[in-house]
C-alpha cells in the first residue's frame, strides 16, 4: 500500500505504471479545465470581428466605386438620366400628355388654354388615337386643333400644317370638333369642351 503523496501531489496509475503528479501540474490543469471554453469564445468572437472587417473593407470599396462612377455621369451631359412627366389633371399616354376640359370655350379662347401649357388643341394621327380620345372624352363634343379660313378652304391643324388629314370632316364650319360619330365642324363663337395635346416634359437629373 502505497503512501499519500506529500506537498499536494498525488499518485495515478495507468496500466500498471504509477506516475506522480507534482502539486504544480495539478494546479495548471485545473486552471485549463475552466480557461478552454474561454479561449474558444475568444476564437469564435476573433473570427466573427475578422469576418465583419473584411465585410466592411468590401462595402468601403463598393460604395467608393459607386461616388466615382455617380461623379462621372454628373460630369458628363450626354449621360445625364431623364424621366418624363405631365401637368397635374393631365393624362399622360406614351410620350404625349392629354387635357380633356370640363368646362366650354369657343375654339379660339381653347387654343389659348392649351398655349398657355405650351401645347396645342389635339391632333389625330391614327385612327387608335381616335379611338382612344373618343373613350376618354365621355358623351360631350370637344374642339380638336383643325381650322379653316373659310368653308371652300384646306384645313389645316395649327401645331403643323403639314400633317395629313386622313378622316372625313362634316359640315361647313370652320373649326372641327370630335363627337362620338367622328370629326365634324362647328363656328368658331360658339363654345365646346377641348382637348389639349403636348409632349411630356423632359425633366434631367
Amino acid at each position: 500500500m502505497e503512501a499519500p503523496a506529500l506537498n499536494g501531489s498525488k499518485t495515478t496509475s495507468r496500466n500498471g505504471r504509477k506516475k506522480k503528479e507534482s502539486g504544480d501540474d495539478f494546479h495548471r490543469k485545473n486552471i485549463n479545465k475552466y480557461t478552454n471554453p474561454i479561449a474558444k469564445i475568444f476564437g469564435h468572437l476573433r473570427r466573427i470581428v475578422g469576418f465583419l472587417l473584411l465585410a466592411a473593407n468590401i462595402c468601403c470599396i463598393v460604395c467608393t466605386e459607386c461616388i466615382v462612377t455617380v461623379q462621372h455621369l454628373a460630369s458628363n451631359n450626354k449621360r445625364t438620366v431623364e424621366y418624363y412627366d405631365c401637368p397635374e389633371t393631365w393624362i399622360g399616354i406614351g410620350n404625349k400628355c392629354f387635357y380633356f376640359s370640363d368646362d366650354t370655350r369657343n375654339w379660339t379662347s381653347s387654343q389659348d388654354y392649351c398655349a398657355s401649357y405650351e401645347a396645342n388643341l389635339v391632333h389625330i394621327e391614327t385612327e387608335k388615337e381616335m379611338n382612344f380620345l373618343k373613350c376618354l372624352k365621355g358623351p360631350f363634343d370637344h374642339w380638336i386643333g383643325l381650322r379653316r379660313e373659310f368653308s371652300n378652304h384646306t384645313w389645316k391643324w395649327t401645331h403643323d400644317s403639314k400633317l395629313s388629314i386622313w378622316f372625313e370632316i362634316k359640315g361647313t364650319g370652320e373649326c372641327a370638333f370630335l363627337s362620338d360619330r367622328g370629326v365634324s365642324s362647328g363656328r368658331i363663337y360658339a363654345e365646346r369642351r377641348w382637348i389639349c395635346i403636348k409632349s411630356k416634359r423632359i425633366n434631367r437629373c
